[in-house]
């Protein structure tokens, strides 16, 4: 018998339950066959990556692997839901290399004003399909550095439909936040966030996200929002909790060496 599952630990919201189920619903598009537990499920998307990564929720972990590496995880299998650190430590003592640890935060309260000062700044929508928009989105990401624009996600070649800018007199871009469906529950949109690197730590990049929920709210109120980030990046971590975004799950990621030919 499947268990109704829900965000448990304290967390309730519809927002969280949505996230829950889409997790849940992925892995059964992809051949879940159990819902308690550890399950090991391939996932063609990260064919070649040899990459898995742990998806805890209330009373089942589920592991999204690379089809060539199931066999490595078969023995985390079992009835027990095993935690994010738990599936780190196991493969990483069998010789696979920590990627890293996940923040997954959903709005299950309300939407937060961060405290911030953006004098001489405006908030603009920007469009992904104008030239004009694209180069000034493209001037930030060259200041911030591609490590930056791995972080947040971003293909500039496809630029996210929705993005909301802090913007100074002259047209420059300080800070920008943009968001596009997450490929396990597309009702949610996955938050991006680039701010200057002379202005950070003045919350700037908040409002930026502050802008893009509340347009959200107001063109597609269905939506939801969803912020997710590296546990190491105590900024982008910072952000989410001055929005009152809530940490709903860890997720840890591992690679696997290549097999041998």
């Amino acid at each position: 018998r499947r268990p109704q599952l829900s965000a448990g630990s304290g967390i309730v919201g519809d927002a969280a339950d949505l996230y829950v189920e889409g997790v849940r619903q992925q892995a059964i598009g992809l051949g879940l066959d159990v819902y308690t537990g550890t399950a090991i499920v391939a996932d063609g998307e990260r064919a070649g990556s040899r990459t898995a990564t742990s998806y805890p929720v209330p009373g089942l972990t589920v592991v999204f692997a690379d089809p060539s590496v199931i066999e490595l995880l078969a023995p985390l299998a079992g009835p027990r839901a095993i935690t994010t650190d738990e599936f780190v430590d196991a493969e990483t003592r069998l010789g696979a290399e920590f990627v890293g640890i996940g923040h997954q935060r959903v709005l299950v309260g309300p939407l937060l004003v961060p405290d911030a000062d953006p004098t001489g700044l405006t908030v603009r929508m920007l469009h992904g399909d104008d030239a004009l928009d694209r180069q000034r989105i493209a001037d930030l990401v060259e200041v911030c550095g591609p490590d930056d624009a791995d972080e947040a996600d971003l293909n500039l070649d496809e630029p996210d439909p929705v993005i909301a800018a802090l913007v100074d007199a002259d047209g420059r871009v300080a800070a920008y936040a943009s968001g596009r469906p997450w490929e396990v529950e597309r009702r949610f949109d996955d938050i991006g966030v680039h701010t200057h690197p002379s202005i950070r730590g003045r919350r700037l990049g908040a409002l930026a996200v502050l802008g893009f929920v509340e347009h959200q709210r107001r063109t597609a109120p269905d939506r939801r929002p969803l912020y997710r980030c590296n546990a190491e990046n105590i900024g982008s971590n910072r952000t989410a909790e001055a929005l009152g975004f809530t940490l709903i799950q860890r997720i840890g990621a591992v690679s696997f060496p290549d097999a041998p030919i």
